[in-house]
């Protein structure tokens, strides 16, 4: 154990050396004759540490009395290398129940600084403790983490050799005792984590409502039930300044969504000069995980006052609206800065004057949002996902060729019918919205009338999904 071996009270020492002032802080003043290598062993500290953080003193010569010697992180030597703190077991032990590791957890000693020489300061004993239970709220977390990962509930076949009705007894006190030892070392995992939290100098900068939810987060049973390197990337996340720069509604709203367990945040990035369709421009790039998959959600960081735009909880509550099957075919989505460079083509191409593009998609899997004069709702969003999914998987399946499309034209042919005006404009958009229609109504009581209307296309659909 490291040993700081100053006998003399601060004062006194000061006096000796001649000083009328305390030295900095983390430094020490050298007595008579005293070396490097004397203080080292004075101070009870690695020789080779002092030289390291007093690079322009020599080691071996003595040093004009009252000389400023800046000294290592004493404290944390100490507390770092107290056995008692340390020991116990952590990642790498063998592998325990939850019951064995919170046995295991209230079997640690409390940490403690009654082994510390009584003459040392009282601000540097209170710095050893805090070092000390920070240590073991490592230690703690990583036991309580590592035991929710590899825990595993009872299984009634474990008790096979029993009566019938024992069995079952046995399997249900055994199950509730599972479940009981899980939410105890979830509550372990928040306590520590909120601790963590609220020393950390970035959530202390929060607004006060902001820390609030996040460790109202922390205590959310959907959010405890994350793996643990997702629940980690969601903290980091809300802590990431990029994130700070959302407006306060719809970081509120975000906050909702996912204390609602309807989406979380899983990583927050800034992006020079992003490749919008629009444009390039600089973005943040928000990872929305839904369901444990993950869809990036690029974010423009300037925008035109004079439009409206999709906030970020709008499009993942549209991507959350979305069947797992379409949510999947998107890689990424784009809240472009400004409108879509090819509305001019497409006026011409579908003849409607002052045509403006909402959404926009290909086989890349891209989706596009642009700005609308008028504000958008989160229906219209929804369903403008849901038609542009459409496209994606119209592109992927069947391409640009007349031969990939004639499957599809003869059963729009065969069924007579046009799903919307908007479907007419092209096979491109007739793919679309039905596919859009389809995704509504399979499951529901308006699929028999869907399916009377439109056999052809929902034949088709029913084999590129699986539903048939």
């Amino acid at each position: 154990m490291t040993r700081i071996a100053n006998a003399l009270p601060l004062a006194e020492s000061f006096a000796r050396a001649g000083q009328n002032t305390p030295p900095p802080a983390n430094s020490t003043l050298s007595r008579q004759g005293e070396s490097l290598a004397d203080i080292a062993s004075r101070t009870g500290t690695a020789e080779s540490a002092l030289r390291t953080a007093n690079p322009t003193l020599t080691p071996f010569d003595a040093l004009p009395m009252g000389t400023t010697v800046t000294m290592p992180a004493l404290a944390y030597e100490i507390a770092t290398s107290d056995p008692v703190v340390m020991a116990g077991p952590g990642r790498g032990s063998d592998t325990l129940s939850p019951s064995e590791t919170l046995d295991a957890i209230e079997g640690l000693p409390e940490p403690n600084v009654r082994d510390l020489p009584p003459q040392l300061p009282d601000d540097d004993k209170r710095q050893i403790l805090q070092y000390r239970q920070d240590a073991q709220d490592a230690q703690i977390l990583d036991m309580a983490e590592t035991a929710l990962a590899d825990a595993e509930p009872p299984q009634l076949s474990d008790y096979s050799a029993l009566p019938p009705a024992t069995a079952q007894a046995e399997y249900q006190m055994a199950l509730d005792q599972y479940n009981a030892d899980i939410g105890e070392l979830r509550d372990i995992v928040a306590d520590i984590r909120q601790r963590q939290l609220e020393a950390d100098p970035a959530f202390q900068a929060l607004p006060e409502t902001q820390q609030q939810a996040i460790i109202a987060l922390l205590r959310d049973p959907e959010f405890q039930s994350l793996p643990v390197d997702q629940q980690q990337a969601v903290l980091s996340a809300l802590r990431d300044p990029a994130f700070q720069t959302l407006p306060a509604d719809q970081q509120q709203a975000v906050m909702a969504a996912m204390l609602a367990g309807e989406y979380y945040i899983t990583g927050v990035s800034t992006v020079e000069n992003h490749g919008f369709h629009s444009g390039d421009a600089d973005a943040v790039c928000f990872d929305i995980l839904i369901d444990g998959e993950t869809t990036p959600v690029f974010m423009p960081v300037e925008t035109d006052p004079t439009l409206n735009y999709h906030g970020l909880d709008e499009v993942a509550s549209g991507l959350v609206a979305l069947d797992p099957q379409s949510r999947e075919r998107i890689e990424r989505v784009d809240v472009n800065p400004g409108q879509n460079p090819a509305d001019a083509y497409w006026e011409r191409e579908y003849n409607m004057p002052g045509f403006r593009s909402y959404m926009t998609a290909g086989g890349e899997g891209i989706v596009s949002i642009y700005p609308t004069d008028n504000a958008q709702s989160q229906t219209s969003l929804n369903g403008g996902l849901q038609h542009e999914v459409g496209h994606i998987v119209s592109k992927q399946e069947f391409g640009d060729t007349d031969a990939g499309w004639a499957e599809w034209e003869a059963a729009m042919e065969a069924d007579g019918q046009s799903v919307s005006d908007y479907a007419d404009a092209s096979r491109d958009e007739d793919f679309a919205e039905t596919y859009k229609l389809y995704m509504s109504v399979i499951g529901t009581p308006e699929e028999a009338a869907a399916r009377e209307q439109f056999p052809e296309r929902f034949a088709i659909l029913d084999e590129m999904t699986g539903n048939g």
